[in-house]
């Protein structure tokens, strides 16, 4: 019997093709790991590694994603990436190019661009675990490194979680206030811990879930404080379901993931065209160049 596919599914698969068509004609490079696009354009990055171009940078954010998401044969991992890629879309570049895009990919496609700019400290060998504080009492703290390096793609990939998680489980991440996770922030507050007053709740909250999960990868879950101990039972509740709890050390290499590079049409034709021009060129010289010695070699033969 003929399977039947529901109108909605056919209208995801559409919106997700033209969704598709239109990043590979923005940026330079698309990948999709299942139907969540990871974008980026090919430009160098002002904090990172020496020598390191756009096009590095788009590839380790692929690995982290690889590494810290869901694995896609989980079970709960249908629900993950449903909310996933029909909510988000992962994107590397200048700050005004992907501000531009920002709206335009909302409007027509209903996902929110997360941005990495390429102002951003982006050592991606690095994975934020120089924890010098003995308590964890401010949101202004970051696990910053000697000569202040940091990795803002595993910041931004593990939010990124988060907010899926929120929008996959809406009683455990709410976002909301007077919901469990802002009481539990507000009560550490009440307790000595600082948050600087212009942060928006859903912010705030990602932040310091963020930090109480840093410390627990780097075994300082006994320097947390009560409050923050309930963040971490939340954490190990969802270890299977989208939080991460290991690291591994391939993230501080060289990127060691199948390259999936999609480049812009104009820019792969025009350096098919540069590339044809440069060979057709050179053949023509060579051909010049023979011509002319034929024509030499006879007239010496006729003069002797």
């Amino acid at each position: 019997m003929e399977q039947v596919i529901p109108i909605y599914n056919n209208e995801i698969m559409d919106v997700t093709q033209n969704l598709k068509l239109y990043l590979e004609t923005t940026f330079d490079f698309v990948y999709n790991h299942n139907n969540f696009f990871i974008v980026g354009n090919n430009d160098i990055p002002l904090n990172s590694l020496p020598n390191t171009t756009g096009e590095t940078i788009w590839l380790k954010i692929i690995d982290y994603v690889k590494e810290l998401m869901i694995e896609v044969s989980h079970p709960d991992a249908e629900l993950f990436y449903g909310k996933l890629n029909t909510n988000y879309i992962l994107a590397y570049g200048t700050h005004s190019f992907l501000n531009n895009k920002y709206d335009i990919i909302l409007d027509r496609f209903n996902r929110q661009i997360v941005p990495i700019y390429n102002e951003s400290n982006l050592d991606y060998t690095y994975l934020n675990n120089d924890i010098s504080i003995t308590n964890l009492d401010t949101m202004l703290w970051k696990p910053t490194g000697f000569n202040k390096k940091y990795n803002s793609i595993l910041e931004t990939v593990l939010k990124l979680i988060f907010d899926t998680l929120n929008k996959a489980y809406l009683v455990d991440w709410s976002f909301k206030k007077l919901d469990t996770l802002y009481i539990i922030l507000n009560r550490d507050v009440e307790d000595g811990y600082h948050i600087p007053i212009t942060y928006e709740i859903s912010k705030a909250l990602k932040n310091y879930i963020y930090q109480v999960w840093i410390f627990i990868m780097n075994n300082r879950s006994n320097l947390l404080s009560p409050e923050q101990k309930k963040i971490e039972a939340l954490l190990q509740k969802y270890k299977n379901k989208g939080i991460p709890f290991i690291l591994s050390d391939n993230l501080k290499r060289g990127f060691e993931i199948n390259k999936k590079i999609i480049y812009r049409e104009k820019i792969s034709s025009k350096e098919g065209l540069d590339k044809y021009l440069r060979n057709d060129v050179l053949v023509g010289i060579i051909i010049f160049l023979i011509f002319v010695l034929i024509i030499v070699l006879l007239k010496i033969f006729t003069v002797i």
